[in-house]
């Protein structure tokens, strides 16, 4: 890029002279005492027992009976992903990565590797409050990249912020809609590109397509629970129902299990069921944790089937109430992406 004079050299010291980045230790947010609860599984295929006859009618008292491996990804995979991961900052990861996936001892798939990584840096921009760094310093993101001529690369590894979101702070500051995609100058083209290529955290979030992708999964989970024969109620009809007897929704879990029906996976009844289209990590506990106790203090016993797999602390520390699978267990495999 263009060069600057002494005085500017200064100046550019100036602005970017607080240390900003901080050193990040994570393996799944494991505590210690969660590993030492930890014991070693090894992965079994999926499979599916049931010992139930098909019910005649819905009014029959039956009893579904299912086995179903529910094996996490374990904490030291996590903890070695994570070397490849960080060292990726907010892009993509180089081809170790991949190498890494490929001779893994633990079958981990590559959707599994990039459902956790997005949740590792949900967790990273959390806990270094990046959006507070991005609009503390949209300003000096701003002459750095038009005074000093400074890329987007450089702002983002200086800053530690993903640079698509530094990028639309700068258009921002420069009063243009940070969400276009339409640029007149050249410069300004190439950067938005590699802003989006290297951002793997906000070059790719849509509300609207998670939340599609997520319903998209459910069409998918319930065809295939009404095939092994359980009677469901949806959460979209239980929502009806709850409101046309007490005027108000209540308690909704994704899938109920008809009262007429008793269901048994690995040994313990259960009544209502929950969809998770993310990968279950210690990143995301907090939030699934807290709404299955409140779903089971309502409902009882439930099973938890997450769409990209989940680690095997995240499982562990579930309420005892709740059976955590993946939805590979019962054959429904993940949306392409």
């Amino acid at each position: 890029m263009g060069s600057v004079s002494n005085n500017k050299d200064e100046e550019l010291l100036k602005l970017i002279s607080k240390p900003l980045k901080r050193n990040l230790e994570m393996g799944d947010g494991e505590t210690n005492s969660s590993k030492k609860e930890r014991t070693d599984n090894t992965q079994q295929p999926p499979r599916i027992s049931s010992s139930s006859s098909r019910p005649s009618s819905t009014r029959d008292r039956n009893t579904i009976t299912l086995t179903l491996p529910s094996n996490g990804v374990p904490t030291e995979i996590l903890e070695k992903l994570n070397s490849f991961l960080l060292s990726a900052k907010w892009g993509l990861p180089d081809e170790s990565f991949y190498e890494f996936l490929r001779t893994c001892s633990y079958p981990i798939e590559v959707y599994q590797a990039f459902a956790y990584y997005t949740s590792l840096l949900h967790y990273k921009k959390d806990s270094q409050m990046v959006e507070k760094t991005i609009a503390e310093n949209a300003k000096v993101f701003q002459e750095l990249y038009d005074v000093y001529q400074k890329d987007i690369s450089y702002i983002s590894d200086r800053f530690d912020v993903p640079p698509l979101a530094a990028f639309q702070a700068i258009l921002g500051v420069k009063g243009i809609d940070p969400k276009t995609k339409k640029f007149k100058n050249g410069r300004d083209r190439t950067q938005y590109a590699y802003a989006l290529k290297n951002d793997v955290l906000f070059g790719q979030v849509d509300g609207k397509k998670d939340f599609d992708t997520g319903r998209g999964y459910e069409k998918r989970v319930v065809p295939k629970l009404e095939s092994l024969g359980l009677h469901i109620i949806v959460e979209e009809n239980l929502a009806k129902e709850q409101e046309s007897n007490t005027g108000d929704k209540v308690i909704t879990p994704d899938i109920l299990i008809s009262n007429n029906q008793t269901v048994i996976v690995n040994g313990t009844q259960i009544r209502w069921i929950e969809l998770k289209y993310f990968f279950g990590s210690n990143f995301k506990l907090g939030s699934v944790k807290a709404q299955i106790k409140r779903y089971v203090t309502r409902w009882g016993n439930d099973m938890l089937i997450m769409g990209l797999g989940f680690s095997e602390s995240f499982a562990k520390q579930l309420p005892k109430e709740c059976i955590c699978i993946e939805g590979k267990a019962l054959g429904i495999e993940p949306i392409p992406s």
